[in-house]
């Protein structure tokens, strides 16, 4: 029984144990060379993703890829950032078997596998996109792949 005089035993002591080990094996920023690396113009366009407004999303992203493309040296974990919210904003609109669905979803499988590998969960999203993609095209054999 606890109380006001109540001494920690080992018992006491062991409780916390299995929280602060979950927190210790939980990745840190440190160990993902991704992390705190979101571009601000991203938060904005998740902002609008959670809004549902696919056409504002459509007209930035397409705004911040141009800017990206154009810049002396494009910052390509940047740039997969924005192509996957592309792709999510035109799949989530029911647009997602348009021609530039398909190139965007593409170019983010190949950016993400050139930065993080092709076992990456990061990778593993946008091959999910680009399946869902491939999906809507009525593209059902090439879309397993990618699933």
């Amino acid at each position: 029984m606890r109380g006001p005089t109540h001494r920690p035993c080992g018992r006491c002591l062991l409780t916390p144990f299995p929280l602060v080990l979950l927190i210790l094996l939980l990745p840190s920023a440190e160990q993902d060379p991704d992390a705190g690396h979101m571009p601000p113009s991203v938060s904005v366009l998740d902002s609008l993703l959670e809004c549902r407004s696919y056409a504002e999303v459509e007209r930035r992203g397409r705004e911040l890829l141009d800017e990206a493309e154009t810049a002396g040296s494009p910052d390509p974990a940047g740039t997969v950032e924005i192509l996957d919210r592309l792709v999510a904003a035109l799949r989530s609109s029911g647009r997602g078997h348009e021609p530039d669905a398909l190139r965007w979803a593409g170019r983010a499988v190949a950016l993400r596998e050139s930065l993080n590998g092709p076992e990456s969960p990061k990778t593993a999203g946008s091959l999910f996109a680009l399946g869902a993609v491939l999906w809507a095209r009525g593209e059902h054999d090439v879309a397993v792949a990618p699933y």
